[in-house]
C-alpha cells in the first residue's frame, strides 16, 4: 500500500501490525492490529487493503481468514452462520498514523452474504470489487450488473455510473460449457504434474481427479454472469473498467476508462499488458510481467492522456 507521499505499509502477518516505511524505504514504525480494528480483529487477513489517498489510513474490505480464526475460536459448529465479513463487503478505514490501528466504520455494500464455515460460493455469484478515488470515495461493484456504486468519505452515496451492457443468463449449456472448461483445466494441470511429481504420487492422481470432477459435476451456479470483473481508480481521479471477455469464465476482457466526470471515455482491448498492477503520478502505470522462467518484472509504462 503506497501512500502519495512516496511512503508505504506491508502487511506483517506474523506479529500481527502494519511496518510503514518512509519514502526512502526506510521502516518508520510497527502499527499493531487492535482487536477492535473491525469485527474480526485481524486487520491483516483483510480481503483487500488499499492506501487511503488522503495519507495516515488505509481503507479495508473484508476479513475472511479473520472469519475462520473467529469461529474457531468461538467453537462454532459446522454450518452455523457468522455475521462477519468475507466478501461482503463492509469498508472501514484505519487509522495507521499511532501505535496501534484504530478502525472507524465507512460504508457497507448492498449485496451481505453472512460467512459460514462450512459455505460453497456458486460459480459466477459476484464479489465485492473496489477502489478509493483520490477524494476519499469508493467505488465498488457487488452485482452482476454494470453499476459502479460511489460511496462519500463520508459514507452517503454519491451515485451509479451505468453503462447498458448486461448480465448473461446461465443456462444449462452454459453450465455444461463451463463444466467441460473445468474438466480441461484439471486433465492439462494433471500433465504438467507427471513431470514434476515422483511415481508414487502420481499413482494418487486418479482418486483426486475423479473426486475433481464429481464438485465440478456438483457445482451450483448462480443464475446470471456477471458483466465486471475488475477496477482500478487513477490518481487523477478515472476509473478502470474490466469486463469479462469472450468466454464466461475469462476475467481478462476488455478495460473500460471512465473520467473523473464519471462519463466514458473509451475501451482498451483485451490482452497483453491488461489492468495495471497498480497507477502512480502523471499517467504512470507499472505492470507485473513474467518471463520465460516465471521470473516477474516491474514495467513502469506512461499512459496517453486521454486515458489517465
Amino acid at each position: 500500500m503506497v501512500w502519495r507521499d512516496g511512503r508505504f505499509a506491508v502487511v506483517d502477518e506474523e506479529h500481527a501490525a502494519y511496518q510503514v516505511f518512509g519514502p526512502d524505504g526506510e521502516l518508520e514504525r510497527f502499527v499493531r492490529m487492535s482487536s477492535a480494528a473491525g469485527e474480526a480483529g485481524m486487520a491483516a487477513a483483510r480481503e483487500t487493503v488499499r492506501a487511503d489517498p488522503a495519507g495516515g489510513s488505509v481503507v479495508a474490505e473484508g476479513a475472511a481468514m479473520g472469519a475462520v480464526f473467529l469461529s474457531a475460536w468461538a467453537d462454532v459448529v459446522e454450518g452455523q452462520q457468522i455475521d462477519v465479513v468475507g466478501e461482503n463487503g463492509k469498508f472501514e478505514r484505519l487509522d495507521v498514523s499511532g501505535e496501534v490501528a484504530v478502525a472507524e466504520s465507512v460504508a457497507r455494500a448492498r449485496q451481505v452474504v453472512p460467512f459460514s464455515v462450512e459455505a460453497t460460493t456458486p460459480y459466477f455469484a459476484p464479489r465485492v470489487i473496489w477502489d478509493v478515488l483520490p477524494d476519499g470515495t469508493i467505488a465498488y461493484f457487488d452485482s452482476t450488473a454494470y453499476e459502479i456504486n460511489l460511496v462519500g468519505a463520508d459514507g452517503g452515496s454519491k451515485g451509479v455510473l451505468e453503462r447498458p451492457l448486461h448480465a448473461e443468463t446461465v443456462t444449462s449449456g452454459l453450465r455444461s460449457a463451463v463444466i467441460k472448461q473445468m474438466e480441461e483445466t484439471l486433465e492439462a494441470m494433471v500433465g504438467e504434474l507427471a513431470d514434476l511429481l515422483p511415481p508414487e504420487e502420481m499413482e494418487e492422481m486418479p482418486d483426486l481427479q475423479k473426486t475433481a470432477r464429481e464438485r465440478a459435476e456438483n457445482q451450483e451456479f448462480y443464475s446470471e454472469v456477471p458483466v465486471l470483473r475488475g477496477l482500478r481508480a487513477t490518481w487523477d481521479g478515472s476509473l478502470w473498467v474490466q469486463r469479462r471477455g469472450e468466454n464466461p469464465w475469462d476475467n481478462n476482457g476488455p478495460i473500460d476508462v471512465l473520467g473523473p466526470d464519471g462519463q466514458y471515455r473509451g475501451t482498451i482491448a483485451p490482452g497483453a499488458p491488461g489492468m495495471p498492477e497498480a497507477f502512480g503520478p502523471d499517467g504512470l502505470v507499472a505492470f507485473l510481467e513474467l518471463d520465460e522462467m516465471e521470473v516477474a518484472t516491474v514495467v513502469v509504462r506512461r499512459l496517453p492522456i486521454d486515458v489517465r
